[in-house]
């Protein structure tokens, strides 16, 4: 008696390491008992988790998935193994950053301690240390890791979502659909993306083992969750949001009472809640954030709207947008702050927790690229990497609504049940055919970031009034030395916004479209600090559009003529010297916007009606050309440019 009284008690005391990880404590009652400070449903917690399989193997864990998930993203951006570096920080963070070409104990010292690009990710830039010193300058190599990091990144999640009750189908292609997310294009094709891929998989281990913390015997995973996190924070600044994101989880979706798991997470919020005035006045002193007269709530709406639009419907996103937006309450704006309050108020009456833990993700996730904080550039798409982590939630809980089952399926017993029952048929169905065409698009939008040229061309067709899409357009143009397409591109940035340093770039490209040895022309040097002398100063540069002229270089001309037309949009003999320079260049429908008021002084009127007899016979209106040839006749009889014109239209009838 005396031994299995000692036996019984050995068993109560002994801790139960395969208890579920609905409850918080080691009783197996609190595991049978939803707290009373965590949502619940009709069936107790929001979600048991399941323990670990004990006959799962390392390689059916970790390897089978990781390959599996590579070849997904290798046949999603594989195209981007084709490309090289982009002018588009690729040049400032790689190819041009001397501290990352060797790994030197001064040039670690200065990688982990000072700022680069107005941010501090000092793991990031150790990452570009260690790849160029094994790829140097071949671009493949590059993309290569971003891929297999993403790849990475993609196997810690399926594990993440297997241990938040989701069946093995529901969290392969829950995790298939958020991999194939047109927005994560930018991220893993652009090797300076490599920032964004890193914190993906940092945030992804950092919340598997905080979810595992909560698993009785696993003491070490809240110390690996905390490490982790530092790590994403290191390597992206916008993580600091991460704690929130565990404690959501933790709470709404595992059901833990809400005092232990913010508990659980205290570490994590106190390291980010000291470092948000830091990573806030950084930003401020780097000029990332602005000043923006419209209201708090206007600008969250208009952020929460683009991106909801940006996920909904992927299929108008662009790598830049522009930054002046319409200000105030836009409808986007409205509908960025009421659409997620009717979702929420949806899923809080029909007590859809996961769902609600989706929604409430993807809003947390955004807050620091939301505008709370006016940025200077608004929005972007590539920041949707985490947040749309909420795709892959949603998506688990569609394929697998109900509890999580012991033992769990087999894929094909999973496979047999959706074939038998509509409802999961349907749904299924409807996942694979959303993750099919998001990839197709997101193999599409590859092919863009494999060129300077490819990319531009993309952002200039999405965003016309982006001036800074414009101008990247005219740079790209300009290192292939197609500089009539740069001068066009310029002075379609110029036409947004005047700033000097577009002006600048549209008389470099007209320059080195005009002489034969370009920048290394003897005539180069001197003609553009006239220019620029002269910038600010509309009559001077109409004298010095005149000395080009009388050297024939008519690109330089126009160039000088267009920006003294921008400065002085009233003075006629600009204008009229700007149509002339239009129509010698070939652009008759660029002239003719020059001439519709006519000018008072006589000289200048005659002028306008031959440039406009031109500018008509040019675009083919020969009969309003012949119209306005008669009447300019009839005021100036004796002008020999008309007569001439005349006597070529009677030739021509």
């Amino acid at each position: 008696m005396g031994s299995r009284r000692k036996k019984r008690s050995r068993a109560k005391t002994r801790p139960n390491r395969d208890i579920s990880a609905r409850s918080t404590t080691s009783d197996p009652q609190d595991a049978a008992t939803p707290p009373p400070d965590s949502p619940t449903t009709a069936a107790g917690p929001a979600l048991a988790l399941p323990g670990p399989a004990k006959d799962e193997t390392l390689a059916e864990r970790l390897v089978y998935p990781f390959v599996g998930f590579f070849l997904l993203s290798l046949a999603l951006f594989g195209r981007a193994l084709t490309g090289g570096f982009l002018r588009w920080d690729d040049h400032q963070f790689l190819v041009d950053n001397p501290t990352v070409h060797s790994l030197s104990g001064a040039n670690l010292w200065t990688l982990l301690t000072t700022l680069h690009q107005q941010v501090y990710t000092p793991l990031h830039h150790l990452s570009n240390a260690l790849q160029y010193s094994l790829w140097g300058d071949w671009a493949p190599g590059f993309h290569a890791v971003n891929i297999v990091v993403f790849a990475v990144g993609l196997t810690v999640l399926y594990r993440l979502l297997l241990r938040l009750g989701g069946s093995p189908l529901a969290a392969i292609l829950a995790t298939a659909v958020y991999a194939a997310h047109p927005s994560h294009v930018e991220s893993v094709a652009w090797i300076t993306g490599l920032k964004d891929v890193q914190s993906f998989a940092f945030a992804m281990g950092a919340a598997l083992f905080h979810v595992q913390g909560a698993t009785a015997g696993q003491r070490r995973r809240p110390y690996l969750s905390f490490a982790l996190f530092a790590g994403a924070l290191l390597s992206k600044n916008t993580l600091i949001v991460l704690p929130a994101l565990l404690l959501l989880l933790d709470w709404v979706v595992c059901g833990t009472r809400l005092r232990i798991a913010v508990a659980r997470v205290l570490p994590h919020l106190a390291v980010a809640t000291a470092l948000v005035p830091v990573v806030q006045g950084r930003w401020r002193s780097q000029e990332i954030m602005r000043q923006d007269p419209s209201p708090v709530l206007a600008r969250l709406g208009d952020s929460y709207g683009h991106y909801l639009r940006a996920v909904a419907w992927p299929f108008d996103l662009s790598p830049l947008y522009p930054a002046r937006l319409p200000r105030g309450w836009t409808p986007q704006a409205v509908a960025g702050l009421v659409a997620p309050l009717l979702l929420a108020v949806l899923c809080l009456v029909r007590r859809w927790w996961k769902p609600l833990a989706a929604l409430g993700w993807f809003l947390l996730a955004l807050l620091p690229m939301s505008n709370l904080v006016p940025l200077y550039y608004r929005v972007n798409d590539r920041y949707l990497i985490l947040p749309t982590l909420s795709l892959a939630l949603l998506a688990a809980w569609l394929l697998a609504p109900g509890a999580t089952r012991a033992p769990r399926p087999t894929l094909l017993q999973e496979l047999h049940t959706a074939r038998r029952n509509p409802r999961a048929g349907a749904v299924l169905g409807a996942v694979l055919s959303l993750g099919l065409l998001w990839g197709a698009l997101s193999v599409h939008l590859t092919g863009a970031w494999t060129s300077d040229r490819a990319l531009w061309d993309l952002a200039t067709r999405r965003q016309p009034q982006s001036y800074y899409a414009w101008l990247k357009r005219g740079e790209a143009a300009t290192s292939r030395r197609a500089h009539l397409d740069a001068m066009e591109a310029y002075a379609r940035a110029l036409r947004i916004i005047h700033l000097p340093s577009g002006f600048m770039r549209l008389f470099d490209a007209s320059l080195r479209q005009a002489l034969p040895a370009g920048r290394k022309d003897p005539a180069y040097k001197p003609l553009f600090t006239s220019y620029a002398r002269c910038m600010a100063q509309p009559r001077k540069l109409l004298a010095l559009a005149t000395l080009l002229e009388q050297r024939r270089l008519n690109e330089p001309a126009w160039a000088a003529l267009y920006t003294a037309r921008r400065l002085a949009p009233a003075d006629d003999e600009i204008r009229l010297r700007l149509a002339s320079s239009w129509l010698k260049r070939g652009r008759p429908m660029r002239a003719l916007p020059l001439l519709t008021k006519p000018p008072r002084d006589d000289d200048q009127r005659r002028r306008f009606l031959t440039y406009k007899v031109i500018a008509l016979r040019d675009v083919g209106r020969r009969a309003d050309a012949r119209r306005l040839l008669q009447q300019a006749l009839q005021a100036y009889p004796s002008d020999p440019v008309l007569r001439r014109l005349s006597k070529t239209a009677s030739h021509t009838r």
